[in-house]
């Protein structure tokens, strides 16, 4: 695949968002730091993914569908004996309601994006015997699951006639929303950082 002018572009226009998000969730070397990172991911992802499911124009991307890990999220909350519930009171955070192609397009390059991010997860896991079985099924499907994110890539530079700077907007709207989603729950539960 060439080089995604618009990726570096993402790339560029959220780092500090991203940064700052990437220092909430920290290493969890714990346990309990995992623990919280998950249901932090509940949060984050469960109403976003309800958004999408009820709002988003996919016929307009090629063919391509985002990825979907809310099932497996679940999955590993139970495992966790952490309820789902729980997970899904965002406090009052509001869920961003993409309206336009390119909030949307913003909103899916962190979900998909987080493929990448995913495969280092995995590795912190294992570290703490938590494997696709046990606790991070989620994890497993979206490290497994680099083609989406190259699909997504070949979606975003063939759109044609986009507002870049709105993309940037909602990419860090939505780092936004998931660092609220987890900052709470990882202080709260004393995440290492």
């Amino acid at each position: 695949m060439a080089v995604s002018h618009r990726r570096h572009m993402l790339r560029r226009g959220t780092a500090q968002k991203h940064e700052a998000l990437d220092a909430t969730i920290g290493a969890f070397s714990s346990l309990q730091a995992y623990r919280s990172y998950v249901l932090g991911s509940a949060r984050f992802r469960l109403p976003l993914e309800k958004t999408i499911k009820s709002r988003a124009p996919v016929g307009l991307f090629h063919g391509w569908h985002p990825s979907m890990i809310s099932n497996a999220i679940r999955a590993d909350l139970s495992a966790l004996g952490l309820h789902a519930d729980a997970a899904e009171e965002t406090t009052e955070i509001a869920t961003p309601q993409p309206e336009q192609i390119e909030d949307w397009l913003g909103l899916f390059y962190v979900l998909e994006g987080s493929s990448l991010g995913a495969k280092l997860l995995v590795k912190r896991a294992a570290s703490l015997n938590i494997t696709e079985s046990n606790g991070a099924s989620h994890l497993a499907v979206q490290a497994g699951n680099a083609a989406n994110w190259s699909a997504f890539l070949g979606v975003l530079e063939a759109m044609q006639h986009l507002n870049e700077a709105r993309m940037i907007h909602w990419a860090n709207e939505t780092f936004s929303f998931a660092h609220q989603a987890f900052e709470t729950v990882m202080e709260n539960n004393l995440a290492d950082h």
